[in-house]
């Protein structure tokens, strides 16, 4: 019975590891996707009341996502990251 317990353990354990960071991140893209279309669409709607159409938060969080990965792509800036990293960790 202990060995059943385990392998059960062992079993929800792997599984909870790979929910965990799936999650994270759909929350994270979501938090992002609200934040940027609370913040552009408040501006928008004020001053461009034209140019503005629900869904800009998602487009502006997958833009900054490319960004980001562009400028983590770039030698200079992947080595300064990694030397933040060297002394965060």
């Amino acid at each position: 019975m202990n060995q059943f317990v385990k392998t059960l353990r062992q079993i929800f354990l792997k599984g909870l590891f790979t929910f965990l960071p799936m999650a994270v991140t759909i929350y994270i893209l979501y938090a992002g996707i609200v934040i940027m279309e609370g913040m552009l669409g408040t501006t928008l709607q004020r001053f461009f009341p034209d140019l503005y159409y629900p869904g800009f938060g998602f487009l502006l969080t997958i833009i900054f996502i490319f960004i980001l990965g562009f400028m983590l792509n770039n030698l200079l800036t992947a080595s300064f990251f990694g030397v933040v990293e060297k002394v965060l960790l």
